[in-house]
């Protein structure tokens, strides 16, 4: 039986100690820093060439330590299929009620999702109010209790409710589509709490109005989707939220207040309006590489068990921007992660004492497009 352990290396996180023997050197860290945040690797970006430069860089470097390659196939680059999906054309969100319909275009009170397995949406049904859309009652969150969304487009508030730091709870607040489908929902629209608009103000948010989304792809070809009976997605700003919610037996100022409070969680319930969202899509595959390296276990059984250590190398890539400094460099996210990944890797390599587990060190891709590289990975990982 092989099992595996996770270890994330992101940038500020100290590296785990080591026998004596071992030496750590601020001056190669802040070397490899230096390289992998240079304006050569043009920012990183996911499937561009930048990206491939800094995957070899990474890869040359593990072969120098003595690694063995690792990937799924052999080599040390174990390639991602990606699916890239774009709006193409226009797109918006009608949303209907006792005073007749009102049409938001994309990038001005709504942002329309582009569709990962739809090259058309057309969604339209009556809305019902989930809370934050949680529906986990193992972990006490059941958020769809008392509701009937079957053929319903579901409208969830962005985030999670307010309180200490819960990486369960995270996590779940990532899965709202899936929950939502889960139900029968058809539909997905999400209206920011008074916190998260302070945080991303909706101006900030129209600036992505028209940027690409990416999945990672399956072996058999299919792009995941998590929840592929949601036909159409979409974020309203706070003016179409009034919209949705008016004649609600809750306005939305009370709902918005609930869930501002410390572990705030609304309640919900039908809404007396209904919406429709519109878009057409285009896809791209995009590939790109994990780059995987292996220093093998000195135990004969539990060599067998493998610790995986993990840093992203991918960043933004080249955007345009206000400052005429289109290129986003991403020293501290993630370079300086994988630095200290690379310089855990040779300390373990030159260390006297050899693990007694396995230690797979993973550099992975589309971190900063929804931790993708990490999701193959984890899906397809190259030992049991």
């Amino acid at each position: 039986m092989r099992s595996i352990l996770l270890v994330a290396i992101a940038c500020g996180l100290a590296a785990p100690s080591v026998a004596a023997e071992a030496e750590f050197s601020a001056d190669r860290v802040k070397a490899h820093v230096a390289f992998l945040a240079d304006d050569l690797l043009e920012g990183r970006g996911t499937g561009t060439r930048g990206f491939d430069i800094g995957a070899r860089y990474v890869a040359a470097q593990f072969a120098a330590y003595g690694l063995q390659p690792a990937a799924k196939g052999g080599g040390w680059l174990q390639p991602v299929t990606l699916s890239e999906t774009a709006l193409d054309g226009p797109a918006q969100v009608t949303i209907t009620g006792k005073a007749g319909a009102v049409n938001y275009a994309n990038g001005t009170e709504a942002l329309v999702a582009p569709s990962q397995t739809r090259v058309k949406t057309d969604v339209a049904a009556p809305v019902v109010f989930a809370g934050f859309g949680i529906d986990a009652p193992g972990q006490g969150f059941a958020d769809y209790a008392g509701l009937d969304v079957r053929g319903k487009i579901v409208v969830v508030l962005t985030g999670i409710p307010k309180g200490p730091p819960d990486e369960v709870l995270a996590h779940l607040g990532t899965q709202k589509a899936r929950m939502a489908a889960a139900r029968g929902a058809i539909g997905l629209l999400q209206v920011p709490t008074l916190q998260s608009a302070k945080l991303r103000p909706w101006a900030k948010q129209q600036q992505g109005a028209n940027e690409a989304r990416m999945t990672w792809v399956a072996a058999d070809g299919t792009p995941h989707d998590a929840a592929p009976a949601i036909a159409g997605s979409a974020t309203l700003s706070m003016t179409a939220a009034e919209m949705l919610f008016a004649g609600a037996r809750t306005p939305l100022a009370k709902v918005l207040a609930t869930a501002d409070r410390e572990r705030g969680r609304p309640r919900g319930f039908a809404l007396a309006t209904s919406a429709r969202i519109e878009a057409a899509s285009k896809l791209r595959t995009v590939t790109s590489s994990e780059i995987v390296g292996l220093i093998p276990g000195s135990d004969p059984v539990l060599k067998d068990e493998y610790v995986v250590l993990m840093g992203h190398l991918d960043h933004l890539g080249i955007k345009a921007n206000k400052t005429g400094d289109t290129i986003y460099n991403g020293a501290l996210d993630n370079a300086a992660g994988v630095a200290v990944l690379m310089e855990v890797a040779h300390a373990f390599a030159h260390d006297a004492v050899k693990p007694k587990r396995s230690l797979l060190f993973v550099v992975n891709t589309a971190e900063e497009k929804g931790l993708l590289g990490a999701e193959s990975f984890a899906n397809d990982p190259p030992v049991p």
